[in-house]
Formats: structure tokens, C-alpha cells, sequence
């Protein structure tokens, strides 16, 4: 009877390690896709940031360009809708 539950208990602590195993993976993998997203993030603030200094230093020296760009771009989106 002794033996059994040592086997019992054995085989308990077994798969609760296989567990913790299994745990640690999944928050390793998730402290890991939010580092992804962050920097996703933080890229897509940067390349909206840089767009718009491109877009005032356009305006600034070819206002006539951003007008016609901002015409076919209004052509187009109300032709889909």
C-alpha cells in the first residue's frame, strides 16, 4: 500500500513539473510576442511620424503637387465607395 501511493505521489510531482514546464514555455512565448508588438508598435509611430515631415516639407514646397495628389486620392476613394 505504502509502495502505491509513493508511485502515486511520484507520478503527481512528475506531471506537475511537466506542467510548470509547459507554463514557463507559454509566458516565455508571450513576454516574447509583446516585445514583437511593441516594436511593431513603436516602428509604425516612427513611420507615421516621418510621413508627416514629408507631407509638410511637400506642402511647404509644392503646395500645387499636394493638391493634385490630394485630388486623384479623393477621385479614387469616392470611385470605390
Amino acid at each position: 500500500m505504502e509502495s502505491r501511493k509513493k508511485k502515486q505521489f511520484s507520478a503527481t510531482v512528475k506531471q506537475t513539473d511537466q506542467l510548470l514546464d509547459i507554463w514557463i514555455e507559454i509566458l516565455s512565448q508571450s513576454i516574447h510576442t509583446q516585445k514583437i508588438l511593441y516594436d511593431s508598435v513603436m516602428i509604425l509611430r516612427l513611420v507615421k511620424w516621418f510621413i508627416m515631415l514629408l507631407i509638410k516639407q511637400l506642402i511647404k514646397n509644392s503646395p500645387q503637387l499636394v493638391t493634385r495628389k490630394i485630388s486623384v486620392l479623393y477621385f479614387y476613394i469616392t470611385a470605390a465607395a
